[in-house]
């Protein structure tokens, strides 16, 4: 048996799922804003087996640090590019609300958020990870979700149930992502229970919203003003950032970033390029430009903001301009410019002002009369803002931080060596200290190369009598010889190993020129440290007046109602379980209406902190056969190494056998025997007809070739079609070679 909880606190928008099978517990997409009480997770947490993550935006992963942080021991899966981003999100989040960073008062550090995300067990698309043998048959297949960077619909299968969750994806592609193939990955048809959102995105084409969104932008930088575009920074602000920069390709419009973390998201974002569409990386390389370049972006401040005059894009982390976001920040610093465009691309819930901006631009074009995507309305309203200030810490107060930190330092530290104690040391941690005492040796060993030694050579003997060398003795480990990388280092890479090395401090030596922007890195997080430059951090309320022009565009890369209400379907699910749509709760009924017109399926619709419970009627046991039974059934091979046998009898447990009398049994044997001789004959074929092995089989004699997918054709006059796992279809006149193929197909199965 399935259940499903939708665990939500209560009174706010944070959301998580609660996935339990028959002994197996799954916490998935702990989401968190920062602000919502996260003690409703305090009783789930230490029940669970394991955590999925399904995308790397907050909404889906923003509460795992936090839980990691609490000693978490049970294991993490979610695919590269969600750790990797998720990672980058959690940092701009907990730096945003005051978590982390060099702030009084703050409780983890960076440190804390990487070492999270360092554990997370990484999966690839359209891998299947085996559990059966420690969760009694689960196993778990991450599908591409279309939504995101790596964002993943799970398949998780526990024996006869498949349960397929979804909770948001996208069907189509986009400018740098391949759509989710639902409809033609056979792993997904005919599940238990399909999980999907609510959450549906316009019924307008990508490439249309496109053009649109880039008529906005060309309009605004032609007035010289500034394209203000708040986005989440772990997930569609990389299609944003790659619509930008082929738009403007070489065009003197600065593209500034405004993050906690900088421009690291796009340096995780191009050495990902497996992950996005093979379309999008061909175009990079006809172009000779590298993907997701983070030195084409300036990271700036917010306060730098009015400082850079003129035409400019402005990328800021915070699609709802959360409180403590950089992006409220600089929508205090550029609303009130008439030629200040804001450009809303997702939506967002709960309160928040960007939620607040949606509804006055629905408003305002509904007033003039045309409400659709791209629509530019003049917005003028006063918005309340909570700007924070952070003033450096001085004196003892600076003393006081800086021993509390280095305290709580320590005593991780010695949390840390007590736990390692407890455990046996790794394998792995050996051969790391042995490779890092050679690489000591081999550099040892270099420098004493370099030095020019003269010998006396006159009295010597043996074979260094003329020469005096001794070559090094080889150094194996289990990998092969070891080596000095810096041997086999080109001599560019040697010059820019020295000058990282000279100028570690990024100071400038006498006598040297000073490089354009050498040592500034556009990814360094490392002013997220609790030590650099310490600060006290105040909230305070402002009344700001807008006067600017507003627009939304849906580029939140969601699948379209149309489009969800015929591949849900053609998926042949037993149930569909609907989650809410926390940012426009009307959605919920449309898609509730259009799937249930459909009957072949239930569709339930779900509360928060409600279990819904799904019954499998298939049940699967693992009975132990008599050895005298086994020797007298008539066992059949079939396709996979399986062996298939028909019995007809009562399945009971020890315990029913134990309370029955004699006379019950004989009495049973009886009715047995007369069911069995009025029993009607009837086959059941089992096993997998493959295409490739009956074409084999019928060449040796005919003509057989595959036209189609799923279809081979036998002397241009029967066709054989394998419609689904369980249904083949022999097609053709009758005749000799029909019945002939007709046979071919009914030795490949078995039948009892």
């Amino acid at each position: 048996m399935f259940t499903y909880t939708s665990l939500v606190p209560e009174g706010n928008t944070t959301r998580a799922a609660l996935l339990e099978f028959d002994g197996v517990r799954i916490l998935a997409d702990p989401g968190w804003d920062g602000r919502s009480d996260l003690r409703y997770l305090d009783n789930i947490i230490s029940t669970v087996d394991m955590i999925i993550l399904s995308h790397p935006t907050t909404d889906f992963l923003g509460a795992y640090a936090y839980l990691a942080f609490h000693d978490l021991k049970i294991p993490v899966y979610a695919t590269l590019p969600a750790c990797n981003l998720g990672r980058v999100a959690t940092l701009d989040l907990y730096r945003s609300v005051g978590l982390i960073g060099p702030l009084k008062g703050t409780e983890f550090e960076l440190k804390d958020v990487e070492e999270a995300f360092d554990k997370i067990i990484t999966v690839k698309h359209s891998q299947t990870t085996d559990l059966r043998a420690k969760y009694d048959g689960l196993s778990l297949t991450a599908i591409n979700g279309g939504h995101t960077l790596g964002g993943t619909i799970w398949v998780i299968t526990k024996n006869s149930e498949k349960i397929i969750y979804a909770p948001e994806w996208n069907h189509s592609k986009d400018s740098f992502l391949n759509g989710a193939d639902l409809l033609q990955n056979s792993t997904l048809l005919r599940p238990s229970v399909i999980i999907t959102s609510t959450a549906i995105g316009s019924v307008l084409p990508h490439k249309k919203r496109v053009e649109k969104f880039f008529e906005l932008v060309d309009a605004t930088l032609g007035r010289g003003g500034t394209v203000l575009l708040p986005t989440s920074i772990g997930g569609r602000m990389l299609e944003l950032v790659h619509l930008i920069d082929d738009h403007l390709q070489s065009a003197p419009i600065p593209v500034l970033l405004l993050s906690h973390t900088k421009a690291r998201n796009l340096t995780y974002a191009g050495s990902m390029l497996e992950w996005m569409a093979p379309a999008v990386i061909r175009d990079w390389e006809s172009r000779g430009q590298p993907p997701f370049d983070s030195s084409r972006v300036q990271v700036v401040q917010p306060n730098e903001l009015l400082n850079l005059p003129g035409a400019k894009v402005v990328f800021a982390s915070g699609a709802g301009f959360e409180d403590g976001s950089v992006a409220q920040a600089a929508l205090t610093a550029l609303c009130s410019d008439e030629k200040t465009s804001i450009i809303l691309t997702e939506r967002v819930p709960g309160n928040s002002i960007g939620n607040d901006l949606f509804f006055a631009w629905e408003s305002l074009a509904k007033a003039n009369g045309k409400l659709e995507d791209g629509v530019p309305v003049a917005f003028q309203n006063q918005l309340t803002v909570k700007p924070i200030r952070e003033d450096a810490l001085v004196g003892d107060e600076l003393i006081e931080y800086q021993n509390h930190v280095k305290e709580r330092r320590t005593k991780k530290e010695e949390s840390k060596k007590a736990k390692q104690a407890d455990t046996k040391e790794t394998q792995f941690e050996d051969e790391s200290e042995s490779e890092s005492e050679d690489e000591d040796i081999l550099d040892v060993e270099k420098k004493k190369e370099t030095i020019p030694i003269d010998v006396d050579v006159r009295n010597a003997k043996g074979r260094t009598k003329m020469f005096q060398f001794i070559p090094p003795k080889a150094k194996f480990d289990d990998y092969g010889e070891i080596i000095n990388p810096t041997d086999y280092a080109r001599e560019e890479e040697k010059d820019v190993n020295k000058l990282k090395r000279h100028k570690a401090n990024n100071k400038v030596q006498i006598g040297e020129k000073k490089k354009w922007n050498e040592g500034k890195k556009q990814d360094d997080t490392s002013d997220l440290d609790a030590l650099h430059e310490p600060k006290s951090r105040h909230v305070s309320q402002l009344i700001v007046t807008s006067r600017c022009v507003l627009s939304y565009i849906d580029l939140q890369g969601l699948v379209d109602i149309r489009s969800l209400s015929l591949i849900i379907p053609a998926l042949k699910p037993k149930k569909v379980f609907l989650l809410s749509d926390q940012t426009d709760p009307s959605n919920f009924q449309k898609v509730a209406s259009t799937l249930k017109k459909h009957n072949n399926f239930d569709v339930l619709e779900l509360n928060p902190n409600e279990p819904v419970y799904s019954k499998d009627t298939v049940q699967s046991f693992d009975i132990l056969l008599d050895e005298k039974l086994t020797d007298q059934l008539k066992w059949q091979k079939i396709a996979g190494g399986f062996t298939v046998a028909h019995v007809i009898g009562n399945v009971k447990t020890k315990k029913e056998l134990e309370q029955e009398v004699k006379a019950e049994e004989d009495k049973l044997k009886e009715e047995n025997s007369t069911f069995l001789a009025n029993m009607r004959a009837t086959q059941l074929a089992i096993g997998d007809v493959k295409l490739s092995e009956l074409k084999k089989s019928l060449s040796v004699a005919h003509n057989v070739e595959f036209k189609g997918e799923g279809t081979l054709v036998v002397d241009d006059i029967v066709a054989v079609r394998k419609i689904s796992d369980g249904d083949v279809v022999v097609d053709g006149a009758p005749g000799k070679l029909f019945y002939e193929v007709r046979d071919a197909v009914r030795k490949m199965l078995a039948y009892v």
